[in-house]
């Protein structure tokens, strides 16, 4: 018993724990399959890949919690929030009804020659992580984003 009276014994249950674990106590126990170390790479924190990613200068560096860095977080945040209240880097009324992801494009059948002055044109619906993503990766390759 420890000091809450407690006794170490799995609480009863009953279903399908139950019976895995009945089915556990019941297969033959071999004692040399829980012996040794283990294999030394399984006890490596980071692959070599990715330590070699890390390790470049342009990598992201762990910043310690400071009060300097959680005010710079804040700042952003607060700024970010202003940002939207003013609709910065939005459209609204005509502008946005004329806005190119509003206006029917004819396009010949077989396709049409992208060209710098007409690029791809990519419509990214979802803001979350993977949206944020893909609408970064196109722009970065000169695809007109929405």
């Amino acid at each position: 018993p420890t000091q809450l009276n407690v006794v170490g014994e799995q609480a009863s249950s009953i279903g399908p724990a139950q019976v895995l674990r009945n089915l556990k106590e019941k297969l033959p126990q071999i004692s040399w399959l829980a012996e040794g170390g283990g294999s030394a790479s399984n006890k490596i924190d980071i692959p070599d890949h990715v330590a070699s990613v890390l390790a470049q200068p342009s990598a992201p560096k762990r910043e310690a919690e400071s009060d300097e860095r959680t005010e710079r977080i804040r700042n952003r945040a607060k700024q970010a929030s202003e940002d939207a209240m003013k609709l910065r880097g939005m459209l609204i009324g005509e502008d946005d009804e004329k806005a190119w992801w509003r206006t029917q494009k004819s396009i010949p059948e077989g396709g049409r020659v992208v060209t710098k002055d007409d690029p791809l044109t990519v419509i990214v619906a979802g803001g979350g992580l993977a949206g944020l993503v893909v609408a970064a990766a196109a722009h970065a390759k000169g695809m007109k984003v929405a």
